[in-house]
């Protein structure tokens, strides 16, 4: 499970999409990045255009990389912000993804 895992985290191909409603599991998708910018939002939708998925227990998660810093990747936000057209200005391939209301 280790080996999936980080070849998941590696590629930036896979894409968490969902968290499990026990909180068991995540959800990764195998898309493009055209299929992550194109919509609007980032719905259930998603899952019936992946190449693939894979379920990870969330155990398996919380191991991976235990007492290693990792570099900040993610910028989070909450309430109106002008959001989309902080993400639109961001998007750049190659360089940064904005991903617009995803589940997880």
């Amino acid at each position: 499970m280790t080996n999936q895992l980080a070849d998941i985290l590696s590629d930036p191909h896979w894409f968490l999409h969902s968290v499990s409603k026990d909180l068991s599991s995540f959800t990764f998708l195998r898309l493009e990045r055209d299929q992550l910018t194109a919509p609007a939002f980032l719905d259930a939708t998603l899952q019936k255009q992946a190449a693939d998925q894979c379920h990870i227990p969330t155990s398996a998660v919380a191991q991976y990389g235990a007492g290693q810093a990792l570099p900040p990747y993610y910028i989070f936000h909450s309430a109106f912000c002008c959001s989309t057209l902080l993400a639109r200005c961001m998007d750049l391939s190659g360089a940064f993804l904005a991903l617009k209301e995803p589940n997880a």
